[in-house]
């Protein structure tokens, strides 16, 4: 049975740009849109292809690694590392950020973070969405 999927590259275009920037006006975004978005950042402005894998144990052939999809330059890499910088915190090789938004009828808050800079390995980010207004629990699984 084939699953619905939603296209991560599709931008919804927005009438005021400046109210969704400041929260005020409708945007929708997806768990995997904001991941993205996240990775986008912590890679220096290369948007990178989600990977839901990287290898499989198959009983024929063992361990197939996938080959890796390249990555895309859509931020300028100063812009990126400028908004890592921002939401840094003092001394950790990390970003962080925590928000609050709501459906018609739930709230959704939102905890995303990832690596800077000064982190010494694989770029990283990470995505917790939880449907109810808990920035605390959203932080202690994220983090």
């Amino acid at each position: 049975m084939p699953l619905l999927q939603a296209d991560p590259d599709v931008i919804q275009l927005l009438e005021e740009p400046s109210k969704a920037a400041l929260g005020i006006d409708q945007i929708k975004v997806t768990p995997l849109q904001a991941a993205i978005a996240a990775a986008t950042i912590s890679s220096d402005g290369k948007k990178p292809a989600p990977v839901i894998t990287l290898a499989v144990n198959t009983p024929t052939q063992g361990w197939v690694i996938f080959p890796r999809s390249s990555s895309t330059a859509i931020i300028n890499a100063n812009n990126a590392q400028a908004t890592a910088d921002f939401l840094s915190i003092d001394g950790k090789p990390f970003w962080q950020t925590t928000g609050l938004s709501f459906t018609e009828n739930l709230p959704v808050t939102w905890f995303i973070a990832g690596t800077t800079g000064n982190w010494k390995g694989t770029p990283l980010s990470v995505v917790v969405l939880l449907e109810e207004d808990d920035p605390e629990t959203a932080r202690s699984i994220g983090s």
